[in-house]
C-alpha cells in the first residue's frame, strides 16, 4: 500500500514539473518587447498585482513573472464568473493591461509599462445600467445572467443568438417604483438573397407576454423589454422566443447555427426619466481618452465623427440635447454637423478665440433617429501639444454628452 502511495506521488511531481516546464515554453502571443520589458518590472514594490490581460496570457505571467498576484479571471465568455471591482485597483495593487482593453478606456490613473501594457492605479466605477455583449463584457457595470441557452459565438460587436430561444436575467442597479424599459439593441439577420426577407419575434418579460417584432432590416435597432415595479438587485427575466430564425450556412459558408439576432447591448431605463443618454460608438479622427476623474476628453487633430448607438426614443422624443466643451488651441471656428439619413446637413458655427474653453448646451430639433452621424471639424492648423508630447492637435473635446429628450 505504501509503495503505491510513494509510486503515485511520484508520477504526480513529474506531472506537475512537466506541465510548469511546458507553461515556461508555451508562446504568449506577446511582442517580445512588452515581454522583455515585463520580466524586468519590478513588481516587489506593490502589494499584489491584478491582471487584466486575455484569457490565459496573464494566468502564464502570475507563473512566469509575478511573485504576488490576484488573479483576475478575465475569460473570453458572455457573462464572466468574476465581477470587475474597480475598488481593488489601487496605487498598492494596480491592474496590468494591455492597450486595447476596454479596460484602459476606465482608466484614471496609470503609467505605461510598455507601448501595449499598463499599469493602472485608478479607474472608473462601470455604469451599472449599460451592458455589452461583445468581448470583454466585464467592463460593464450590469449584472445579466443566461437562464438557458440561446447565444452563441462572442465577437467584438456583440453576441448571436441561436435557436430559437434566448432567456436571460437582468439585476436592477436601484429602484424603479413606476417601472421602467430594458433597451435591447440589436442587428436583425437578413438574407438579401430573399425578396421580402423578415425575421420574427417574440418577447415576454418576467413571465408575461408583451409583443410580437417583425424585422425586415439589418439596420441596428431596439427591443423594448418593458418592466413594472422593481426594488433594488431584484430580477428582470427576459425571454424572447425566434419565431423564424436562420441559417447562419445560408448567408455564407458552412456554419450550421441558426441564428435570428446579433445582440449588441442592453440599457435599463426608468419611466420616470424623460430624457436618456445615447451611448456613442464609431468615435473616429480623436486620440485617445483621457481623463481627470472628473472630467474625461480627447484630442483631435482636424475632424472627430461618431455615430449614435440603437436605444429607446419614446413616442413624443422628437428632439436631441447635445452637450460638450470644446477648447481651442488658436483663433478658429469649429463646425458642428448634423448628418441625417436622408443626407442632408444641418450646421452650427462655433468660433472660439483660443483662450478659453467653452460650452455648448443646446436642445436640436431633430430626433436621435432621424441622425446618421455627427462631427465636429476645425478651420484652423493643429500643432504638436508640446516637447514631450508629439500628438499632433488643433482643439480638445470634453465631456461630450447626447441625450433625448421629450418635447
Amino acid at each position: 500500500m505504501l509503495r503505491a502511495i510513494v509510486f503515485y506521488l511520484v508520477w504526480l511531481f513529474v506531472i506537475v514539473c512537466g506541465i510548469n516546464n511546458l507553461v515556461k515554453k508555451l508562446n504568449l502571443s506577446m511582442p517580445s518587447s512588452d515581454w522583455l520589458l515585463l520580466q524586468k518590472l519590478n513588481v516587489r514594490k506593490y502589494e499584489s498585482v491584478t491582471l487584466g490581460l486575455e484569457p490565459y496570457r496573464g494566468v502564464m505571467l502570475a507563473a512566469n513573472i509575478l511573485d504576488e498576484v490576484n488573479l483576475y479571471s478575465i475569460e473570453d465568455s458572455y457573462f464572466p464568473k468574476i465581477e470587475f471591482n474597480p475598488d481593488k485597483i489601487t496605487e498598492k495593487n494596480p491592474l496590468l493591461i494591455t492597450k486595447y482593453s476596454c479596460l484602459m478606456e476606465m482608466a484614471i490613473d496609470f503609467i505605461s509599462v510598455t507601448n501595449n501594457l499598463f499599469l493602472v492605479s485608478k479607474v472608473r466605477q462601470p455604469d451599472k445600467n449599460f451592458f455589452s455583449f461583445a468581448k470583454k463584457p466585464y467592463c460593464s457595470g450590469m449584472k445579466i445572467r443566461p437562464i438557458i441557452s440561446g447565444f452563441s459565438g462572442i465577437k467584438d460587436w456583440g453576441t448571436w443568438s441561436e435557436g430559437t430561444r434566448t432567456e436571460f436575467t437582468v439585476e436592477a442597479s436601484k429602484a424603479y417604483p413606476n417601472g421602467g424599459v430594458l433597451m435591447i439593441a440589436v442587428t436583425p439577420i437578413i438574407n438579401s438573397k430573399i425578396i421580402n426577407d423578415r425575421r420574427l419575434i417574440s418577447v415576454e418579460v418576467d413571465g408575461k407576454p408583451q409583443e410580437t417584432i417583425e424585422f425586415t432590416s439589418s439596420d441596428e435597432t431596439y427591443i423594448p423589454a418593458r418592466f413594472n415595479n422593481k426594488e433594488p438587485g431584484s430580477n428582470i427575466t427576459v425571454v424572447i422566443k425566434h419565431i423564424n430564425p436562420i441559417r447562419l450556412s445560408d448567408l455564407n459558408g458552412n456554419d450550421p447555427r441558426t441564428v435570428s439576432l446579433g445582440f449588441i447591448s442592453a440599457s435599463l431605463l426608468s419611466n420616470n426619466e424623460s430624457n436618456w443618454e445615447i451611448p456613442i460608438k464609431s468615435l473616429a479622427g480623436t486620440y485617445g481618452r483621457e481623463s481627470d476623474g472628473k472630467n474625461w476628453w480627447h484630442w483631435v487633430e482636424r475632424k472627430l465623427s461618431f455615430k449614435l448607438g440603437a436605444l429607446f426614443i419614446s413616442h413624443g422624443a422628437a428632439q436631441t440635447k447635445v452637450h460638450f466643451e470644446y477648447g481651442a488651441r488658436t483663433k478658429q471656428t469649429l463646425a458642428l454637423r448634423f448628418i441625417k439619413h436622408d443626407g442632408s446637413i444641418d450646421e452650427i458655427l462655433l468660433p472660439s478665440n483660443g483662450d478659453i474653453l467653452s460650452t455648448f448646451d443646446k436642445v436640436i430639433d431633430l430626433s436621435p433617429i432621424e441622425i446618421s452621424e455627427i462631427s465636429i471639424e476645425t478651420d484652423g492648423k493643429a500643432y504638436q501639444l508640446s516637447d514631450d508630447d508629439p500628438r499632433i492637435a488643433a482643439f480638445l473635446i470634453r465631456n461630450l454628452d447626447i441625450q433625448s429628450q421629450l418635447k
